[in-house]
Order: structure tokens, then sequence, then C-alpha cells
């Protein structure tokens, strides 16, 4: 599958809930191909396909699209707390549960999380600190552009997710870092929230 670009995949999921909101119902994909200058369905087709398969959006049975009904203000979903999660060099990968905590769906979303102390500066740039909560959704893939819990030689780390032809680079957003190049590595999670620590 070619590379995916993650603002694009949020604006279409974003614009796709305020046109229902608008509208009452549900954009054609040759309104969101116009909406977002794609001038190719095919392509359109690529992101839907993405954002369905990673329950961003839903099909109706009647073909349209629904986005997840996550707003139930009462319903929460269980966490592990999982131990320290390198932002700066990577650590050693070793996942101890420390806790348990309750997250709001409102907030979170439905399906299993798994939640990270920040421990290191190298993720500031995208609003990563030191001692933050980093909340993940579990995941064997990620798509260029998306924060990961990244394993690498049996240490952890969390970076932006790069890849060229033959290379996967782990990418940090701070300039006082370099760039984490290797063959390979195993992906844990995609980061979806950060709590920061005041």
């Amino acid at each position: 599958m070619r590379n995916l670009d993650k603002n694009t995949l949020e604006a279409i999921k974003d614009y796709i809930s305020q046109y229902q909101i608008k509208f009452g119902k549900s954009p054609a994909y040759r309104t969101i191909d116009k909406e977002f200058h794609f001038n190719s369905l095919p392509k359109v087709q690529r992101y839907m396909n993405w954002l369905t398969r990673n329950g961003w959006i839903q099909k109706t049975d009647l073909g349209g699209i629904s986005i997840p009904q996550n707003l139930e203000l009462n319903e929460t979903t269980q966490a592990p707390v999982v131990g320290a999660i390198a932002c700066g060099q990577p650590i050693l990968a070793i996942e101890n549960i420390e806790a348990v905590v309750e997250l709001p769906t409102f907030f979170f979303g439905k399906g299993e999380h798994r939640v990270y102390k920040a421990k290191g500066d190298s993720m500031i740039g995208v609003g990563i600190y030191d001692g933050d909560w980093i909340i993940a959704k579990p995941s064997s893939t990620a798509v260029e552009g998306e924060i990961v819990v990244a394993i690498v030689e049996d240490s952890a780390t969390v970076k932006t997710y790069k890849r060229t032809k033959d290379k996967i680079i782990l990418h940090p957003e701070n300039p006082d870092f370099d760039d984490i190049i290797v063959d390979e590595c195993e992906i844990q999670g995609i980061v979806k929230q950060v709590i920061h620590n005041v």
C-alpha cells in the first residue's frame, strides 16, 4: 500500500463528521475528491479503506459512511499502565503492568489501549514531554507520519514513523536528537493521546 498522510486521514474524518452535521448525510466519494483536490477516485478509495479498516469510520448497510459512536459519557474502557517508554534513546522493553486505569470513551474511543509514561525529551516538538502519559492503541503496522511505540533490538522508543524504499526511520521531534535508521523494527502501538503531567 502506498504511504498515506496522517494529517489528511484526520482531515477526511473530520470533514465527513462536519458534512454529516451540516447536511444530514454522508459526502460522496466525488465530493471528498473535490474537497481535497485528489483528482483521483482510487486515491479517495485508499484513504477510505484505511479509515474503515482502522475503525475511524464505518460503512452502513446502505453503503453510506458513519462515525463510530464513542460519545457515551458514562462509558469507560480499561487500559493497563505498562511502564516507561523512551522519548530519547531506546530503553529496555520490559512491559510490567503497574496499574490499570479507566479511560472515558468520550475522549479516547473504544477498543484496547495501553498507557506509558514518557521518559526523555526527544518528542517535545509534538508536545510530548518528560513525565507525560502517552495513550497508545496497539498496532503492528503504521502509516507514514504516525507517532509509534517501536521496539528496536529489544529496546522501546516513541518516535515519528517514516520510511524509505528499504529503511525504516524513527524520527525524533527534537533537533538535538538523531534519527534511528533500521532495516526493520517491531511496531507495538500508535500514539493517540498525551496527558501532560502538570
